[in-house]
């Protein structure tokens, strides 16, 4: 390719090609004519001057040897060249088609959050059901007001989460404020343990200390202190001390909790049964008194029915 494209035959012969187009322009009849070939010309070789590729130079090189015999003809006097030429300049003189407006772009799509989007899915699986299975049913219509009714979720039950008890219902989730109490408090257990860990490794660092210091006293009298000073053992028993005292101090208080809660749950309980047992034998009084007056009626339609017998 290189060697076709830097050829300076080739160039040259383009060069020639070019000066050829020129004469030909000249020699055409109609000034305007003249000037729009001339222009057409001197565009088509500025657009096709920096092709790279062989085949590419190939083809624009063929038709261009193609239209300079057309425009030849066309110069020479020939009518059917010259109206070919006349109509290929003043389709190229056209001005160019409008183009078309560019198409809106589509909204973005509204950021949804974890609700709606289940919400929108619940609404999708309602809308697919009803046109598979039809419309659901009307509700049914209640007589009377609505009787709270009592059942074993709506009784609270004592509960534990890692140790730490809590008062929740049946079927309910625990709620934030709950959760997080458990958590910070779980969060306290924790480090205080881990504290109480170190303290005892601890410990054993503090009667080396003692140790070390009882010797040094021996060889040393100047060097012996206060006999009322802390040593290092009694600071770590002071502090196992105090941290295990917190500890316990908590687990006291959650069983307080526990009792507390488990009392509310018993409560709760009596109470349920009360009313459901006062419901039941309300029901059974009204049962009862619904089959006396059955009874009664139908001694009344018998007595009815009998013959009257005239004296």
């Amino acid at each position: 390719m290189g060697s076709i494209l830097n050829n300076p035959q080739h160039r040259l012969a383009c060069r020639a090609l070019y000066k050829a187009f020129l004469s030909h322009c000249r020699l055409l009849p109609s000034q305007t004519l003249q000037q729009d070939a001339f222009k057409h010309i001197k565009k088509q070789f500025q657009q096709h001057k920096k092709l790279q590729t062989v085949r590419n130079v190939q083809t624009v090189l063929l038709n261009a040897y193609r239209q300079e015999g057309l425009l030849r003809r066309a110069a020479s006097g020939d009518p059917v060249s010259l109206k070919i030429v006349e109509a290929n300049v003043e389709a190229l003189s056209a001005p160019p088609k409008p183009k078309p407006p560019p198409k809106p772009k589509p909204p973005p799509a509204p950021v949804l959050s974890r609700l709606e989007k289940k919400r929108l899915k619940k609404e999708k699986r309602k809308a697919k059901r009803i046109a598979l299975c039809g419309p659901p049913p009307p509700p049914k219509v209640r007589k009377g007001p609505r009787i709270w009714q009592p059942q074993r979720y709506l009784v609270p039950i004592a509960a534990s989460a890692n140790g730490f008890p809590l008062l929740r219902r049946r079927g309910e989730p625990t709620p934030q404020h709950v959760a997080l109490t458990i958590k910070n408090l779980i969060k306290v257990r924790q480090k205080r343990q881990d504290y109480l860990d170190l303290l005892n490794d601890y410990l054993e660092i503090a009667n080396g200390e003692d140790d070390w210091d009882d010797l040094t006293a021996r060889y040393l009298p100047e060097s012996s202190g206060d006999p009322n000073e802390i040593t290092w053992t009694e600071d770590m028993v002071e502090s196992i001390k105090y941290v295990s005292d917190a500890m316990r101090r908590r687990d006291i208080k959650n069983k307080q909790l526990a009792d507390k809660f488990w009392d509310l749950e018993m409560k709760a309980k009596e109470k349920s049964r009360a009313i459901i047992q006062a419901r039941r034998r309300e029901r059974h009084r009204r049962a009862r008194h619904n089959k006396a007056r059955r009874k009664a009626l139908a001694k009344l339609q018998q007595a009815s029915s009998l013959p009257h017998t005239v004296e």
